[in-house]
């Protein structure tokens, strides 16, 4: 496709042609090349990058250990269901319904959320009271 027809060209134009198709055959190669060359040195250093971090990550946890407050009814679960039978899981099931937490925690849970009122900014404008009143009201002058 992007080789012209070369009866109608003149010998410096075959010469540059010759080039140019030679320089276009190995252009893919050059392009993967120099690509490797910047895609290694970019994994390598984003493996080592990653691997560093991996290692700080542990060696924190490991000298910080996470303390979890796991609450009495979750405990209360996690006892029930190491000594229960496997087969009972429907009774397990139950037992740790019945567990959960109780209405006062779950209301007392409720009230720490605030519920902020907000009026919808188009209720103040005037195209809202033209919608409210059926295309009634007259249009605010600027």
């Amino acid at each position: 496709m992007l080789t012209p027809d070369t009866s109608t060209l003149t010998d410096e134009e075959r010469e540059a042609q010759k080039t140019s198709s030679t320089a276009i055959k190995f252009l893919p190669l050059l392009i993967g090349y120099f690509s490797l060359q910047g895609l290694t040195f970019y994994w390598a250093a984003s493996n080592v990058f990653t691997l560093g971090q991996s290692i700080a990550v542990k060696v924190y946890f490991k000298s910080n250990p996470l303390a979890v407050d796991i609450p009495k009814y979750w405990q209360d679960m996690l006892n029930d269901a190491e000594t229960a039978d496997p087969s009972k899981t429907a009774e397990l099931a139950k037992v740790g319904l019945a567990k959960g937490a109780s209405l006062e925690e779950l209301l007392d849970n409720a009230r720490s959320h605030v519920l902020v009122k907000r009026m919808a900014t188009r209720e103040a404008s005037s195209a809202w009271e033209r919608v409210k009143t059926g295309g009634q009201a007259e249009a605010v002058s600027k």
